[in-house]
């Protein structure tokens, strides 16, 4: 498998487990927060099984990026944990293409603390992507464009910054360890934070419950257990055989993806999410979305 294949499979398999996850918090679970307790759960296994590889063979090579790496799981639990809330307030096709604001925050913070240089060219993706994250907040409200669901947009910003961050310091445990080491630390980290900030007593009732509904089980388990593993691992290895600008250029269709599948699951032969499909609504959502995407590719350059 060429980078080129890597990136496009590992992009349309991280769209459809975002389609899932808004079925998975819109109606099969009783609360955001009954959702990120399992997805939490999930991590730990996932751990294990890195950690099981990575122990008898190429191991760590410094308690250093130990650190980094379990670091990076804690940043990626509170992003992930924003993005779930966001994704459970706001349609998926207007939610997922505010993660692309991540790599213009990434940006902006490598600037301002690691002295990196951004291009013109780049400042210029970072308007345009920053333009069409507003955009696709937009709503028609008294014959007026506003963002109607300010608290959306914000939670899904500081979502976005959170990730930029948690992007950052993934980057410096890579420079410390192996990959397979970070990714089962970063598990770790990612399980324990999602448990902290989510786990109640009063949760477990409705958490059990939820999960002896097979359906909502099985989709959780093939999305968050299998899916989205598969996707990481693929994107790492399209990483690994292709240059970064080439493959996040190809990871950037990830919001276009997500835009289609929601439209197509939202019409009267499916209706699996009920999202609304009037010419005004996904016109806008389709520009708006081309800019984010266009932005993103930008950045690469």
């Amino acid at each position: 498998m060429n980078w080129f294949a890597g990136a496009l499979i590992s992009s349309l398999l991280f769209a459809v487990v975002t389609i899932f996850d808004k079925r998975l918090l819109g109606s099969l679970f009783p609360s955001y927060h009954t959702f990120a307790i399992t997805f939490g759960l999930l991590q730990f296994p996932l751990a294990a099984g890195f950690l099981a590889f990575v122990i008898p063979t190429v191991g760590f090579e410094s308690g250093e990026g130990i650190a980094w790496a379990l670091s990076s799981g804690l940043l990626w639990a509170i992003g992930l944990s924003l993005f779930f809330y966001g994704l459970s307030l706001e349609e998926v096709s207007r939610a997922a293409p505010m993660q692309s604001v991540t790599p213009v925050i990434t940006a902006v913070i490598a600037v301002v603390l690691f002295d990196d240089i951004v291009s013109p060219i780049q400042w210029a993706g970072i308007l345009v992507v920053g333009s069409g994250s507003v955009m696709i907040n937009l709503r028609k409200v008294d014959g007026r464009y506003r963002i109607a669901r300010g608290k959306a947009f914000l939670v899904l910003l500081l979502a976005a910054f959170a990730l930029g961050w948690a992007f950052i310091v993934s980057d410096e445990a890579t420079d410390r360890l192996n990959v397979w080491a970070t990714q089962g630390l970063r598990a770790l980290g990612m399980g324990l934070g999602v448990l902290a900030l989510h786990w109640r007593p009063s949760r477990t009732g409705p958490l059990i419950v939820a999960l002896q509904n097979r359906q909502t089980a099985g989709l959780m388990f093939m999305t968050e257990g299998v899916m989205a593993p598969i996707a990481a691992l693929t994107f790492v290895y399209a990483l690994s055989v292709g240059s970064v600008s080439l493959v996040t250029t190809v990871a950037a269709i990830r919001p276009l993806a997500i835009l289609v599948l929601s439209l197509a699951l939202s019409t009267r032969w499916w209706k699996m999410i009920d999202e609304p499909i009037d010419r005004e609504t996904i016109g806008l959502k389709l520009v708006a979305t081309l800019l984010i995407v266009g932005g993103v590719v930008t950045l690469g350059l």
